[in-house]
């Protein structure tokens, strides 16, 4: 199976990124693993700082902690992403396909 290719407009966006990768219709969301996942979940602030056990337990993965997450949130989790995702995509830059 080949690298997922996807545009430079999404790779650069960090709300666009954060939710292609964390939403679970996304369509970066297999290409991020569950552990990855969940570090990037807690890395939210919609209901404010929360732990795995947190997480998993009281918000039961309430999507709304990341939707509702602010800008700086979001750049943490965005960088977070992007670097977890280093070598499994490929960016569409302007008609070129480029590895990251």
């Amino acid at each position: 199976m080949g690298k997922k290719i996807v545009n430079m407009d999404l790779w650069n966006d960090n709300r666009a990124i954060t939710m292609a990768a964390m939403h679970r219709m996304g369509e970066l969301r297999s290409a991020l693993s569950d552990g990855h996942w969940a570090r990037a979940y807690c890395e939210c602030d919609g209901f404010g700082e929360v732990s795995f056990v947190e997480a998993s337990v009281k918000l039961e993965w309430d999507w709304s902690h990341v939707r509702d997450s602010s800008d700086e949130a979001l750049e943490r989790v965005a960088c977070f992403v992007r670097k977890a995702l280093r070598g499994m995509v490929r960016v569409d830059v302007e008609g070129t396909v480029v590895d990251v």
